[in-house]
């Protein structure tokens, strides 16, 4: 399926403002759990167990606080989205490489998709 606008996967809903967790995995469920909530498809602990799978292969962040958390998970009709955003960057240093997370980007794909 090839969508032309990101605003047809993602939606006001599925986007978190101030991240509360304080690691990794809490950042995580906080993510799954937003994609979970308007897709009754999406099984938020199985979607966290395959982000983090993904982050023991390397780290999904990119730099500059940019993190984009991303997997494979079955059972999907097309590509899902969450995103979500910490102000207390010091306190949740998890993906990036290079610094603490700001901005973190969730993404899924069903298991036939390229990533």
């Amino acid at each position: 399926m090839k969508l032309s606008k990101l605003s047809e996967i993602i939606d006001k809903e599925s986007i978190i403002t101030e991240l509360r967790a304080k690691d990794k995995k809490g950042v995580l469920e906080e993510l799954a759990l937003a994609v979970a909530s308007r897709e009754p498809a999406v099984d938020s602990a199985a979607l966290v167990r395959v982000l983090l799978e993904r982050e023991r292969l390397g780290s999904t962040g990119i730099g500059d606080g940019v993190a984009i958390p991303h997997g494979k998970l079955g059972g999907l009709t097309q590509p899902i989205i969450s995103f979500g955003r910490s102000t207390q960057a010091a306190r949740i240093s998890l993906f990036s490489p290079g610094g603490p997370g700001k901005l973190h980007q969730r993404a899924s794909e069903g298991p036939g998709e390229d990533s």
